[in-house]
């Protein structure tokens, strides 16, 4: 599929939750090309996929742990195996570890024991890293990169914690808000929810007030990751969202409130279960709406996800039939009222994301049929996007229309090669990469070796 899943809902690029595919508002404009990147050879090769060999090495070298979680379905993931880990800065600021790539929540493709390992690592979302010691005791762990100066970064706080140079400045009475607001970064990297707290009093007392502390942009993204982080964080939030609700701007309180919904969501369901967990998380998502106008949009979208991902055709249908009313709700009815090219094409690649995804839950005729008239709607709004086209080219392939997926296909390759980049106002689209067209014109062979009927 021609893909570029959501980067997940914190704005700091490269998080994707699991199994969530929020807004992608804060994408930035390189990230439009994420469609066609693929998984990089380098990537394979800096990592061991064995995990019992990993840590089995670990413990004979004496080296610590650099533990990279991923998902087939991860577009962010994709991102940093084709343009970060190939990196000689990568090689050599991960040297000292052994890396090891864990592929989790992705069915068959699963590393064997991932499940295990995610849940001991308390691991949400993807991509993710835990450094750990020789016997897996982990020390350091964080969601998102974007960047090998982020990870830099993240690797100088991890030596700091070791060390436990923090914690020595802290008690000996060091009150620098630029000090205290990395320390706490740190010590939530680190999960050390006792020391969070103390220090996130420490620093709303410094700054002089809780309105202070939260209203920078750089701390109201940090919100968004303690309410996705569960508690005692998540709750530290729910208690403050009468304040945050005045505090924060309304884009920020929007994500912040999607996400402790869908925490509540998660916890609803797991304890329940179907048929029960659907009544009762279609009925919290309204009462929420009072204070999250997008309550009952992010309801209708964890519950659709729930049910498609059923084994029971039944609830599969019934799924994919309320995610199609999401995705009109949300998408295809308000790109009319769009003016801003940059919102326009955000919504196109959201769209793109879902139908793409959806494609692969093997829906009936019938859907693939109302699918492939979602994605004509969304051509028509940008007809030079070329995997636009290879999505549908995709729809129809699945369909066995072998006249209409080849023309989607070989559309797909005449836009790519007609535009290799598009300029709008705010929003750059490249699409000349190599791998790409190599995947699309696979595609015509297989389409093209059909017999007709």
């Amino acid at each position: 599929m021609a893909m570029l899943l959501p980067l997940g809902k914190t704005p700091n690029l490269g998080f994707t939750t699991s199994r969530e595919h929020p807004s992608v508002r804060s994408i930035p404009v390189y990230a439009m090309y994420l469609p066609f990147l693929l998984s990089s050879m380098w990537a394979q090769e800096l990592f061991l996929t064995d995990t019992a060999a990993a840590f089995q090495r670990a413990r004979q070298e004496k080296k610590h742990l650099f533990i990279y979680f991923t998902a087939t379905w991860c577009g962010p993931c994709r991102f940093l195996e084709r343009e970060v880990w190939p990196l000689p800065q990568f090689q050599a600021l991960t040297s000292r570890f052994v890396r090891l790539k864990v592929i989790a929540q992705s069915e068959e493709a699963s590393t064997p024991g991932s499940e295990a390992l995610r849940l001991r690592y308390g691991i949400r979302g993807f991509p993710s890293f835990v450094l750990a010691e020789p016997s897996g005791r982990a020390y350091y762990a964080w969601s998102g990169l974007s960047s090998i100066e982020e990870l830099e970064k993240h690797l100088k706080q991890a030596e700091e914690v070791q060390r436990g140079a923090y914690r020595r400045r802290f008690d000996k009475g060091d009150r620098d808000t630029t000090f205290l607001w990395e320390y706490l970064q740190t010590a939530f990297n680190v999960r050390d929810s006792v020391q969070f707290f103390k220090i996130l009093r420490e620093y709303v007392r410094v700054k002089g007030s809780l309105r202070r502390a939260w209203e920078e942009s750089k701390s109201a993204s940090f919100i968004e990751k303690m309410a996705q982080a569960g508690d005692p964080y998540a709750r530290y939030v729910w208690q403050n969202i009468d304040s945050l609700r005045v505090i924060l701007r309304p884009a920020f309180y929007e994500s912040v409130g999607e996400a402790l919904l869908s925490n509540l969501l998660d916890s609803v369901w797991n304890r329940y279960g179907l048929p029960k967990a659907k009544e009762y998380c279609d009925s919290l998502a309204k009462a929420y709406k009072p204070l999250f106008p997008s309550a009952p949009r992010v309801g209708l979208e964890f519950v659709a996800w729930k049910l498609i991902d059923s084994q029971d055709s039944l609830v599969r249908r019934e799924g994919l039939l309320r995610m199609l009313s999401y995705l009109w709700q949300v998408y295809i009815s308000q790109l009319d009222t769009l003016r801003d090219t940059f919102d326009i094409g955000m919504k196109l690649v959201s769209i793109n994301n879902y139908v793409s995804e959806l494609v692969d839950k093997s829906p009936s005729a019938e859907m693939l049929w109302t699918f492939a008239a979602l994605m004509r709607e969304a051509i028509l709004r940008m007809p030079d996007m070329a995997f636009l086209w290879e999505t549908l080219g995709d729809i129809y392939k699945a369909l066995h229309e072998k006249s209409a997926a080849l023309y989607a296909y070989r559309t797909a390759l005449q836009k790519a090669e007609a535009h290799p980049v598009l300029e709008y106002p705010r929003l750059t689209v490249t699409q000349n990469s190599p791998s790409p067209k190599k995947r699309v014109q696979q595609k015509i062979q297989e389409v093209e070796a059909w017999r007709d009927p």
